[in-house]
């Protein structure tokens, strides 16, 4: 499987990341989920962390498994998938560098499980949805970017690169002091036009990317 196949879902899943549902509230809930008093060993952390990344996997890997059976289902009409997502995706690409405020409803108001391992689990569970509802053009164009891909197991493992993207940022988060987790956050709100910038960017040159590589 080409590198790119894991690299666009990858960039994607760290510009969502930055969703402004989401991500502000990152830091308060790592040191709540750490147990409040004062800063964890660097093993609870990357433990919390971990449980995290593996609550966003969980989430991201069933939307995998819906485009994998999407993709095998129309596998004879490739390369119209292609044209056809790659137009949408310029689309989506365009919408996300306007002034738009583009989402979805969210479901779920707030995480389960508490404190500690389960309740790091259930961030993630939380958090992947939140992140969905508020990136929908990011999340859209990664659902129709596996759709192109060659075979359903690639479908399913760009999903899984997509949620590497969006949980391995929390991963290193919940290993940074939590001064250091506010000081990156307040500097990621200052700068978030231009993530929003490169986030829209990618979206367009992946969009022309597929298109040409459908008809050449």
């Amino acid at each position: 499987m080409e590198a790119l196949n894991f690299f666009l879902p990858f960039a994607v899943g760290v510009f969502s990341f930055f969703s402004p549902c989401a991500f502000p509230l990152v830091p308060g809930y790592l040191g709540y989920l750490m147990g409040g008093r004062g800063e964890a060993s660097l093993t609870r952390s990357a433990a919390i962390g971990l449980a995290c990344l593996t609550g966003i996997l969980i989430s991201t890997a069933t939307l995998g498994v819906v485009a994998s059976a999407l993709r095998g289902l129309f596998a004879e009409a490739l390369p119209w998938i292609k044209t056809g997502s790659a137009i949408a995706i310029l689309i989506l690409g365009a919408v996300y560098l306007a002034p738009l405020k583009l989402s979805l409803p969210v479901l779920f108001k707030r995480p389960m499980g508490g404190r500690g391992l389960l309740g790091a689990l259930g961030y993630g569970l939380f958090f992947g949805p939140v992140v969905f509802s508020c990136s929908f053009p990011l999340v859209a164009s990664i659902f129709l970017y596996s759709l192109t891909l060659l075979d359903a197991l690639a479908s399913f493992l760009s999903f899984l690169a997509y949620g590497l993207g969006l949980g391995l940022p929390l991963v290193v988060l919940s290993a940074a002091t939590s001064k250091l987790r506010s000081l990156f956050v307040r500097k990621a709100g200052e700068h978030y036009w231009w993530i929003r910038l490169g986030g829209g960017v990618l979206l367009l040159a992946a969009g022309i990317f597929i298109l040409l590589e459908a008809w050449t």
